[in-house]
């Protein structure tokens, strides 16, 4: 019997490319570029699927959807974890549900690019140069500025080493955060997060 399989809300069309689904010679695949929102939508698109992937938290799998899909067997998520599907409701229809490995700087060095990208203008510098400007306006360096973080977990942590590496002071707080933990990263402990905001250029 051919296993069908579905991938949604490729946006950008990668799916395709991104493995080598050859490989998988008693299945279709079938790759959804749109996102659906309407449930009686989504079952018509998806009762006939063994398999769905999802991209994390795009296209939310409620109890009531997963009840109203027979044949679905493995739900397949990309990151490990996927706080929108229904685990208890996949456990009691016995639907095996894994995930991916994730990719771990990409959260900060998004977030760093963000900061460098407000700092320095960028888009109306590239908009300026469009138009055969040059430099519009002034940028800001990061060096020498208070990085304001929420929290110290994982990407807290990355940020931390990102922020330091352009020359900034970091400072953190959460309501969970410990001093200990502000030590052992060599960041500067805040009580609360009014004071955090206070003291800090960025969050």
């Amino acid at each position: 019997m051919t296993i069908k399989i579905a991938v949604l809300d490729d946006y950008a069309d990668v799916a395709r490319h991104a493995a080598n689904w050859d490989v998988l010679t008693d299945a279709t695949v079938i790759v959804f570029n749109d996102t659906l929102t309407s449930q009686a939508e989504l079952v018509e698109r998806l009762q006939d699927f063994d398999v769905i992937c999802l991209m994390r938290e795009r296209t939310p799998f409620s109890a009531d959807l997963i009840e109203l899909l027979p044949r679905l067997r493995l739900i397949v998520t990309t990151g490990p974890r996927n706080l929108s599907i229904d685990l208890d409701a996949a456990t009691a229809r016995d639907i095996t549900v894994c995930g991916t490995q994730s990719r771990k700087t990409t959260t900060a060095e998004l977030a760093m690019l963000l900061m460098l990208t407000m700092s320095r203008q960028f888009p109306a510098e590239v908009q300026a140069m469009r138009e055969h400007g040059w430099q519009r306006g002034l940028g800001r360096d990061l060096n020498g500025l208070d990085l304001g973080l929420i929290g110290l977990g994982n990407i807290g942590a990355q940020m931390t080493a990102l922020g330091k590496a352009f020359g900034m002071s970091v400072h953190a707080w959460s309501p969970h955060l410990s001093q200990d933990r502000c030590r052992e990263l060599a960041v500067t402990y805040h009580p609360d997060l009014k004071s955090l905001m206070a003291s800090a250029d960025v969050v």
